[in-house]
């Protein structure tokens, strides 16, 4: 009699990993001075142990668990646990509102909610009247819940993890909400695997004790790719940043062998290293000038498909071992050789710049309903202001009202609780997106806005804002630009400018508005600007917790300059 082939799971390829390599690093968490390391055979029977601590605890498959809480290994031990035996993980924003916490803990009917702090677990059950309180089971105390499952046999854990399927729920991703109520992306163990697939496509270069930096919140698709998904595909170390404000300090320590970074990341290393370039005197300006030549001149070539030239290659070989090894060293890129950027446009300008040091950035794009993978520029096929060609087992399609569509086997299978919104996205196999594009005759895919996001003035004519406000970011005084103008006369614009920016801020940046209006046409140009007096705040809704701007929030939150441009 045959035996029936297990599904390989996300779940059960990191088990394998405990077996295969269990002396080697799976993950490592900053305590004090030092970083504490876990071994793989470690790290896979925590998850053993935390999933036969939620069968304890009433865990049934297909049960909801919802995880709160800041970057670490128990994170990713709690999402792994809760997969493996057969239950639905629900990563949930520490930065959350009590309110929007407790909705999501309601709409997703979690039984069990693991939490890191006082202040998380008061979100959830705080004001004991409230009707819409978190009623489930809320862990808290870790070791305590870790020895809970002791009285639960191993075997109960094992056919649970030989139980999953392809089809059987794996986890539900919120969407940031960007431009309405967040929605429960619904992923299958069977798209988990198809997005790993494509994700490795992203990491050519795959040397032994590859180790990389997570710093993202972990209930981001995208960084749940990096910090769960990759390491059950190809074994490689996560060193957990509790922080976005600590990974300057962390890459020098770490130095990662990949890295994602989101474009404001990409910016603010920019912003303190570029000053340091441009200043530098004497022989060693004149080498990095030489090398930063060399470099851009290289990259391009190679960026194009095309093999460089001997007399190239020695050059700018010559040029990485004197100067550009140096400087990559000094950031902690020292070993990296893969650049990713994702989650929010990134400006040609930036990446410009990053080529000139010997840095190929390469633009990834996705969604939560893709889990991830969508298309990415490849290292020897990028073309600047595009997001790349389709990962292999994905097509593109662009509808004739310009919608990107998408078709792969990592898609989502529909909005949990909401069959309308589904069939609204979902249909005959495709994504409908909401993101509007173009794809050129090579095939590389250009992002050109939201449909949702598209100004309507009064005079009836369609502005997309997204091309103008990435116009207004290349200046280097403005932090972020947001393109009104729906129902109105004409176009305006609100701008932030950096933080210590200097005295003469206004007129520099209505410089810049006037050169970008000469690329624009009549409708499009922006008449007005108000300069808005504090950064956009994600506490105050008006960012998502990868930085992409909320622009219902923002519009409501600085309605009173909006009036002002109007009045």
């Amino acid at each position: 009699m045959s035996q029936v082939q297990r599904f390989e799971s996300i779940p059960l390829l990191v088990q394998q990993w405990g077996r295969d390599t269990p002396d080697t690093t799976a993950v490592a968490e900053r305590i004090g001075d030092s970083w504490k390391e876990t071994t793989w055979s470690s790290h896979a029977e925590n998850i053993r142990r935390a999933g036969r601590a939620l069968i304890a605890l009433g865990v049934s498959v297909g049960d909801r668990v919802l995880i709160v809480g800041a970057n670490r290994p128990r994170w990713v031990v709690a999402d792994l646990a809760t997969m493996s035996v057969g239950a639905v993980s629900v990563g949930v924003y520490s930065a959350c509102s009590a309110d929007q916490m407790r909705r999501i803990a309601s709409h997703a009917g979690a039984k069990v909610a693991i939490v890191d702090s006082d202040v998380l677990r008061a979100k959830l059950v705080d004001e004991p009247h409230n009707e819409n309180r978190f009623q489930g089971r809320v862990v808290l105390d870790w070791d305590a819940f870790m020895h809970g499952g002791e009285g639960t046999p191993p075997d109960e854990f094992d056919a649970r993890l030989d139980a999953i399927t392809a089809d059987a729920n794996a986890m539900f991703v919120y969407t940031s909400g960007t431009t309405g109520e967040a929605r429960a992306v619904v992923l299958t163990h069977g798209s988990l695997m198809a997005c790993s697939t494509m994700g490795i496509q992203m990491v050519p270069h795959r040397p032994h004790g590859m180790r990389c930096l997570s710093y993202l919140p972990l209930a981001h698709v995208a960084e749940r790719g990096l910090s769960v998904l990759g390491p059950a595909r190809l074994g490689y170390s996560v060193f957990f940043s509790e922080a976005a404000e600590k990974v300057p300090a962390y890459l020098t320590e770490v130095r990662p062998h990949f890295f994602l970074g989101v474009p404001r990341l990409y910016q603010k290393v920019r912003a303190k290293l570029e000053p340091r370039l441009e200043n530098a005197g004497g022989i060693g300006g004149i080498l990095i000038r030489w090398a930063r030549r060399t470099s851009t001149e290289y990259l391009n070539v190679r960026m194009s498909g095309q093999k460089p030239s001997a007399r190239l290659e020695r050059r700018y070989a010559r040029a990485k071992r004197f100067v550009l090894s140096r400087i990559h060293k000094a950031i902690g890129w020292d070993r990296s050789a893969t650049f990713l950027t994702g989650s929010a446009p990134i400006n040609v300008d930036l990446l410009s710049f990053f080529a000139t040091i010997g840095v190929q950035i390469q633009e990834v794009y996705g969604l939560s309903e893709t889990a991830g993978p969508g298309s990415f520029n490849r290292q020897d096929a990028t073309v600047f202001g595009t997001v790349g060609r389709p990962f292999d087992g994905i097509d593109v399609r662009i509808a004739p009202d310009g919608e990107i569509l998408l078709k792969g086997e990592n898609l989502f299978s529909g909005y949990y609780d909401d069959a309308e919104a589904t069939d609204e996205v979902l249909r005959n196999g495709w994504l409908y997106t909401g993101d509007l594009g173009e794809l050129d005759a090579s095939g590389f895919l250009r992002v050109t806005g939201r449909k949702k996001n598209i100004i309507v003035t009064a005079g009836g004519k369609n502005i997309v804002p997204a091309p103008i406000e990435r116009q207004l970011e290349l200046h280097p005084l403005i932090s972020s630009a947001l393109v009104i103008g729906d129902g109105r006369k004409f176009v305006s614009a609100l701008v932030v400018p950096v933080e210590d920016a200097e005295d003469d801020v206004e007129s520099q940046i209505a410089q810049h508005i006037e050169s970008v209006n000469g690329k624009l046409s009549r409708p499009e140009t922006v008449k007005k600007f108000a300069l808005l007096s504090r950064q956009l705040d994600e506490s105050k809704g008006e960012l998502t917790p990868t930085m992409k701007i909320i622009r219902t929030a923002v519009l409501n939150n600085f309605a009173d300059e909006i009036e002002s441009l109007y009045a």
